[in-house]
């Protein structure tokens, strides 16, 4: 009997170690580098899926609704109002001269090309009808365009108020040029000049 039991004590010892074993090659395995890049690669895709979902959700929120409105109501729409077609016309002039100021090439294409995207849009602006109620911002906007108006002009005052200014400051401005001249050709300019010029050089070579 002592037999029997001490080789059953035997098996159940080495089933132990076998499950022992087995259990640290498992640990091991999962602690191997291999292993801990395929798990950081399943938690970024899944990090990732999270993410699309949650941009999908965003998207799906920024959609606009779309309102139907009957035909009888749009029988009381009005077409745009003059003053708003202008004061579009003058922002689109404003930014194709801020694109055709920029040193870029190809300007008589590029002006050509503007041009007929404003023809158009102005021609789709005259066959617009909106509704009557919701013109606020369309007077907002033509009172804006009278006051933008009204400081050009106030600009182009004081500038020729300026200019004759000057003009009253410096009565005779041939014999001032004239002066200036004999200046620069003379001796001591050019020898100013040439020392300047001198000075220049020194600066930029230190």
């Amino acid at each position: 009997m002592s037999g029997k039991a001490n080789t059953s004590k035997k098996k159940s010892q080495r089933v132990k170690r076998n499950v022992k074993q087995r259990a640290d090659k498992e640990d091991e395995e999962l602690d191997s580098p291999e292993n801990k890049v395929g798990n950081r690669a399943k938690r970024n895709r899944s990090h990732a899926g999270h993410l699309s979902s949650k941009v999908t959700e965003q998207t799906k929120c920024v959609h606009l609704k779309r309102v139907k409105i009957s035909s009888n109501k749009r029988t009381a729409w009005q077409p745009l109002p003059k003053n708003t077609e202008e004061y579009l016309q003058s922002m689109m002039d404003s930014a194709i001269l801020g694109i055709l100021n920029k040193n870029i090439k190809r300007k008589e294409q590029i002006q050509y090309h503007l041009d007929q995207l404003k023809k158009r849009f102005l021609q789709q602006c005259a066959t617009l009808k909106v509704p009557p109620g919701k013109l606020n911002y369309l007077r907002d906007m033509s009172k804006l365009l009278k006051v933008e108006r009204e400081q050009e002009r106030a600009n182009e005052e004081s500038l020729a108020s300026l200019q004759k200014e000057i003009l009253t400051l410096i009565p005779n401005q041939n014999a001032l040029l004239k002066d200036l001249d004999v200046l620069q050709n003379s001796a001591p300019g050019k020898n100013m000049a040439a020392f300047i010029q001198e000075a220049y050089m020194k600066l930029n070579g230190s």
